[in-house]
């Protein structure tokens, strides 16, 4: 796909911000949408026996799929095909990787043509960035929060423990209360 081209005739049709409360309201949704389980196992004997609560770690590339996205349809007011999820129905402003790749250089883009000899247009693209950069920390500082929530060694920790309640043998018991220790010695490490 080649590089898409931003002419000074697509800022003048851009929108200079987005509301704050579609920022919100996308920044919660990519933010749910860019963290990807992680499993963590424990290794006994060598062999991947204990499964311990996932984790979550951030997509950086979903969310620059994202991003891209956003900055497409909402500020350039462009039609944008988005990924189909495996209903088939369209991901809200996931744009897929060949496409947000002919994307990838609008900022530069922008900050060329924040040189532009007409006011309107250089004024108007220092409006796009700044309220566009205000987005992508939204964004970050939503992702940041998923993480912190659905990483939280308490809530691993009652999880765990909610699974040594339901243990029905007493060799279950034993290593879930194994599982439990190796648990506390991560958050002493993390401690550390």
């Amino acid at each position: 796909m080649d590089k898409v081209i931003i002419t000074e005739q697509d800022i003048l049709k851009a929108k200079a911000s987005i509301p704050l409360t579609l920022k919100y309201a996308v920044a919660q949704y990519i933010a749910e949408f860019s963290t990807d389980k992680k499993q963590i196992t424990i290794k006994e004997g060598g062999v991947d026996s204990i499964a311990l609560p996932d984790m979550r770690q951030r997509n950086t590339m979903r969310e620059a799929q994202f991003k891209t996205g956003v900055f497409a349809k909402e500020y350039m007011g462009k039609d944008v095909d988005f990924v189909k999820g495996t209903d088939d129905v369209s991901i809200p402003y996931l744009m897929a990787s060949d496409e947000a790749d002919a994307w990838s250089n609008f900022e530069t883009q922008l900050d060329r043509l924040k040189r532009s000899k007409n006011k309107e247009v250089a004024d108007k693209c220092f409006d796009i960035l700044n309220d566009y950069h205000a987005f992508c920390r939204m964004v970050s500082i939503e992702i940041e929060q998923v993480l912190q929530i659905k990483n939280d060694i308490v809530g691993r920790f009652a999880w765990l423990a909610k699974s040594l309640i339901n243990s029905s043998t007493p060799e279950e018991l034993k290593k879930s209360i194994e599982e439990l220790g190796e648990l506390q010695e991560q958050l002493q490490k993390k401690e550390e």
